[in-house]
């Protein structure tokens, strides 16, 4: 069998399959899939009937588990990813994008996809797996994105979710974290803001820890943390014609997103819309083009504009 470079196979995860496939427990399954639809349009120009034991003898070399491991991942994904050839066991056809989709009961898609490269693999397939699909669900836009909402989401705890976050973010390198603040009220001193900040904490309208005072060109502006941004590193690709098809499939006109925490610019006349952002440095928040920014302001809705 031709030798492929892990760097050579480029997947591409869809968002909000992602969600389905992390509360369904199927993340795994769904990474082995990724792979062989790769490795089935590099070797059989994407026919979709694929030799069962070829098909695991690569997964092997691939994701380092064992025949035993590799084969349970395919009983698991049986109906959903793949089916086996009812005259012929060891034949194995891989199902479309959109069958995957409706085996999850997902009618609905609007993100684009996230791309990796399965270089990311030598981290560890195990290592890795969940931390991918949750980096894709988390930078599916540049929002602010709670690890509270994440959790709620893919059924799993705030711990676990910001414990991906951090391997994606740490080891990965597939995202950049952007801190988020909504901008208070800005003054000329220090002792100035640091008594308006005690003010609004005594009065119990901010819990305590929530507002920070940063230095911008010398003036102090009182800003209140908000949860932050998980911005993608690796690019995207276009998911129109998955949703044109999906549509087609079920017969849905419209596709209804997640209800918006934060609303964006322009629509309505309520909630908060991003404003500038900086790049921070001993204290100090700079405007430097040279510097990558990791802090977003956001104004509420008229106060920036």
């Amino acid at each position: 069998m031709r030798i492929i470079k892990l760097s050579d196979i480029i997947i591409s995860i869809q968002p909000e399959l992602a969600e389905e496939i992390i509360k369904n427990r199927l993340s795994k399954e769904y990474l082995c899939w990724l792979i062989i639809k790769k490795l089935d349009e590099k070797i059989s120009d994407g026919g979709g009937k694929i030799n069962k034991q070829r098909l695991i003898d690569k997964l092997i070399k691939i994701i380092g588990h064992s025949r035993y491991t590799i084969s349970r991942y395919l009983k698991n994904g049986e109906s959903i990813f793949w089916r086996l050839d009812k005259h012929n066991k060891n034949i194995l056809y891989l199902n479309s994008f959109h069958k995957v989709c409706l085996s999850l009961d997902l009618k609905n898609i609007y993100s684009d996809k996230i791309i990796y490269d399965l270089s990311l693999l030598e981290e560890g397939f195990d290592k890795c797996c969940k931390s991918l699909l949750i980096a894709a669900i988390a930078s599916k836009q540049n929002n602010p994105v709670s690890n509270i909402n994440l959790a709620g989401r893919c059924h799993m705890c705030k711990r676990t979710i910001q414990n991906h976050l951090n391997n994606a973010e740490n080891n990965l390198d597939i995202i950049h974290k952007m801190q988020n603040y909504l901008w208070i009220s800005m003054h000329n001193n220090l002792t100035e803001a640091n008594d308006i900040k005690e003010k609004l904490i005594n009065d119990g309208k901010y819990p305590y820890g929530s507002l920070k005072i940063k230095n911008i060109n010398n003036e102090y502006w009182l800003l209140k943390q908000i949860p932050s941004s998980i911005i993608n590193k690796t690019g995207r690709a276009s998911s129109k014609n998955d949703k044109i098809s999906l549509k087609q499939k079920n017969g849905y006109i419209n596709f209804t997103k997640h209800k918006a925490i934060y609303t964006k610019p322009n629509i309505g006349k309520t909630g908060i819309q991003y404003f500038c952002s900086f790049f921070e440095k001993n204290g100090e928040l700079l405007n430097n083009i040279s510097e990558i920014a990791n802090i977003n302001i956001y104004v509420e809705r008229g106060t920036g504009e």
